[in-house]
């Protein structure tokens, strides 16, 4: 079967797809190594030995670089700049690569196993494909690109490469249909699979384009401040407001282990015992400020890392309490406003309805809560604005109340003290002469998290504990197969932060447990998540060519970013120029074909004339002459019938049309030892007595 140059191109293909899936050029950088290895190595294949060795190394040495770019996307590491790709189509890439890296070694002539091999890995990368989030590129962009492979090698193998162009107008219907029968199979599989999980979780109207408020309009006059509740009757409808996706599986893995905490928003100062507001910073930071233009804005002391660690999903109004990992060390992003303390806000186009951003995480211990006694958190001379206490008695009261409880001397100690002496409550109502939080510690005992948060920070505040209240989302329900996490208003919380010795935000959580409250940590479900590719990319920005530096990674995502620009262009361009070629190949060889034919019928009778001149040696011994018009085959008949001639005469017109007629290589070895054979025969034949 004639296909090299199909099965050649197959891995490049999927390599391509790999690229527009991911952002990462490692799959396509790792296809050229592999056909570069099987390029140098061919010359070697040619010794039988090393040929046998060469047809277990390539596919040993193609199924490493699976394992090892797996292991690339699943830390992080492989410069992804969307969707992290599944193992599947690494392992399909990895298939088609060993087939070209066979038909690379046996040249033109590529058999059944070798096709079939390179069929059965682009089904592979093709199926796989439906299981990845597109984010740059649309379905009709990748998914016919993704069934080249495959539909083209059908055709071409039943077509025996005859009329090019016909087959190749063909190949792309039929990938076009192909397409549309994975993404109406797709689509109800998604169905079926909310079928089976719908007692899970029930996600109605996740595309809402509300989110909830900070402020509820009865705060300041900036709209910053925050009213603590006074009557609240909770219901949710589990609306998703936010989608979290991790970019590697041991960081969601870490995630669904531990509490998860997604910040938005901070207040600190007690403007009265009802009220509360941030401390505003109104400043813009912009990219250019560390020294550097690498599209990474740092947000604490701990150096960002280069690659991103996950990616939000967003509504525009949540871009005005932009939701964060407690312990992000830098947003990708060109500019970014810090509206108050820890309080960041993106100002995306009006056009934006949703928008997508990466950040990267810093290192655990700046999100850990210190252990120790509260005296060794106590900072007298710390910053007074997270000392603040409410100007009214009920700061008096809190701080009698601190120091007439000498059990509690650390903070799991005064966590416990509020779990045993309040009820946490979505449904309850203030007395009129007290506050919310005077009614928590002192009242009727009832609240939700807000009020343990705001009552936590003035008992902590009492005890000379710089802290604050943080609002945002903790829990979620999570996706293992899509490596996301989902936050629904039910998750939206609020919960205390201590400022440590090392000028840290540590989070305190006062809330208890309980039925009416979401769980702090991540519940597993199945995620519909297939509208994210409606997320405007608000971290992908071309740097400018002078500010790129000369970092690797850098040229690698400015290459990628060019290029998803560009995408359509350069693709058009691309399949122009292979058809060009293609078809001038084509052309050139219908010219020459009679020419090579005959140049090839000439150079295989001369491979074998000497030892065919031998045979018909042997048949003048006997005493027969092949005849000009008579086969070989029925020469040996007519010496049959002459004498009792040996086997090996039988292997000699084997091996003569096996050269000359079947395009196989010659055999020096195997030629000299049937020469030396016939000669022999003959002068013992000629030696004995008639």
């Amino acid at each position: 079967m004639r296909l090299p140059s199909l099965i050649l191109a197959s891995p490049f293909i999927v390599g391509f797809v790999g690229w527009m899936l991911s952002g990462s050029p490692l799959p396509m950088v790792f296809t050229v190594l592999l056909l570069l290895i099987a390029l140098l190595g061919k010359p070697f294949g040619k010794k039988e030995t090393i040929h046998h060795f060469l047809i277990i190394f390539f596919p040993t040495l193609a199924l490493a670089s699976v394992f090892l770019l797996l292991r690339l996307f699943q830390q992080g590491e492989a410069m992804a700049t969307n969707a992290d790709l599944p193992a599947w189509f690494l392992i399909g890439s990895g298939i088609l690569s060993t087939a070209a890296m066979i038909a690379l070694l046996r040249s033109s002539r590529i058999g059944d196993a070798t096709f079939l091999l390179a069929l059965a890995g682009g089904l592979i990368a093709f199926a796989s494909v439906f299981q990845v989030e597109l984010y740059v590129f649309t379905e009709w962009q990748v998914y016919p690109i993704a069934a080249l492979p495959c539909v083209l090698l059908l055709l071409l193998a039943l077509s025996h490469l005859r009329k090019f162009i016909p087959l190749a107008i063909a190949g792309a219907a039929a990938s076009v249909a192909l397409s549309g029968l994975g993404m109406v199979l797709e689509k109800y599989t998604d169905r079926l699979d909310e079928w089976i999980h719908r007692d899970e979780t029930q996600l109605a109207d996740y595309g809402s384009s509300k989110a909830p408020q900070l402020d509820d309009g009865r705060g300041g006059p900036d709209g910053s401040s925050r009213r603590l509740p006074r009557d609240v009757k909770l219901q949710f409808n589990d609306r998703v407001r936010i989608y979290l996706k991790m970019r590697t599986r041991e960081q969601f893995q870490k995630q669904m282990r531990e509490t998860l905490y997604l910040r938005t928003s901070t207040v600190t100062v007690f403007e009265s015992d009802e009220v509360i507001a941030p401390v505003r910073n109104a400043r813009w930071i912009y990219d250019e400020d560390d020294g550097e233009s690498d599209l990474i804005i740092p947000l604490s002391v701990n150096q960002p890392s280069p690659n991103p660690d996950y990616t939000l999903f967003i509504e525009r109004e949540a871009a005005y309490a932009l939701p964060l990992l407690t312990n992000t060390a830098g947003v990708f992003a060109s500019a970014l406003y810090e509206f108050a303390d820890s309080w960041y806000q993106l100002a995306p186009d009006e056009k934006i309805e949703r928008l997508r951003y990466n950040a990267s995480l810093g290192p655990e211990s700046s999100a850990k809560l210190p252990g120790g006694t509260l005296n060794s958190l106590r900072q007298p001379d710390g910053p007074g604005i997270y000392l603040n206490l409410p100007p009214s008695p009920l700061a008096a009261r809190v701080t009698y109340l601190g120091e007439t409880l000498p059990a509690y001397t650390t903070l799991e100690g005064l966590r416990s003290y509020l779990e045993d002496h309040a009820t946490y409550s979505l449904d309850f109502e203030t007395p009129e002469n007290m506050s919310p939080v005077e009614n928590l510690l002192f009242g009727n005992k009832e609240g939700h998290c807000e009020l343990y948060a705001a009552a936590s920070v003035m008992m902590l505040r009492a005890l000379r504990i710089p802290s604050r209240i943080a609002y945002g989302y903790s829990g979620g329900i999570a996706d293992p197969n899509q490596q996301l996490i989902a936050f629904r208003d039910r998750d939206f919380h609020a919960w205390a932060e201590v400022l440590t010795p090392e000028n840290e935000w540590a989070i305190f959580d006062a809330t208890p447990t309980s039925i009416e409250a979401a769980s702090r940590n991540p519940s597993l479900a199945t995620v519909p998540a297939s509208d994210l590719a409606s997320y405007e990319n608000f971290s992908t920005t071309e740097l400018d060519p002078d500010e790129r530096g000369n970092s690797l990674a850098s040229a690698f995502y400015s290459l990628s970013y060019f290029l998803s620009d560009h995408f359509i262009p350069i693709t058009g361009a691309a399949f122009a120029l292979v058809t060009v070629f293609l078809f001038f190949r084509r052309k050139s060889e219908r010219k020459q074909g009679i020419q090579t034919l005959h140049d090839q019928s000439t150079e295989s009778t001369q491979t074998t004339s000497a030892l065919m001149k031998e045979l018909a040696g042997c048949g003048e011994i006997i005493g027969e002459t092949k005849l000009p018009n008579q086969t070989w085959r029925e020469f040996l008949i007519t010496l049959r019938k002459g004498a009792q001639i040996p086997e090996f005469f039988e292997e000699v017109v084997a091996y003569h049309y096996r050269v000359r007629y079947a395009d196989a290589n010659t055999e020096p070895d195997t030629e000299t030892n049937l020469q030396k054979q016939l000669t022999k025969w003959r002068e013992s034949y000629s030696q004995t007595p008639t």
